[in-house]
């Protein structure tokens, strides 16, 4: 069971990880760019509390036995890669693309259908 609901026994179950991490009841106002939310609240138990069932529900790479096999080689460029390219370049968005948000194609993976924006190495 659930949610309450009962399926058979042998049933596969499975989710979808973008609808789950942008679940307002979860990740309160999920569009939005709010890296203070996993900040840890030293006096706050709400925000304790709300910090914990987010890590419980963010699972970028999968889990279980189809935990995506490139799972270290992304943390590692997103650790070492993405701040090089943040510190050396910089990135504009164009159109209304700020109001609507990054156009994207829910397949099975979620990618960007289009990327209304321009890279220009950082001072020029």
């Amino acid at each position: 069971t659930i949610c309450n609901r009962h399926f058979p026994a042998g049933t596969t179950v499975s989710m979808n990880a973008w609808a789950m991490h942008y679940d307002p009841t979860i990740f309160p106002e999920p569009e939005k760019f709010m890296p203070d939310r996993w900040l840890d609240a030293d006096d706050d138990t709400d925000k304790t509390s709300s910090k914990l069932r987010m890590q419980e529900a963010y699972f970028p790479f999968g889990l279980g036995s189809r935990t995506c096999i490139g799972r270290n080689i992304a943390t590692l460029v997103i650790l070492t890669a993405l701040p090089r390219l943040v510190e050396r370049f910089d990135v504009e968005m164009k159109g209304d693309v700020k109001e609507k948000g990054l156009p994207v194609q829910n397949i099975f993976l979620i990618r960007a259908t289009d990327f209304p924006g321009v890279v220009s190495v950082r001072g020029e």
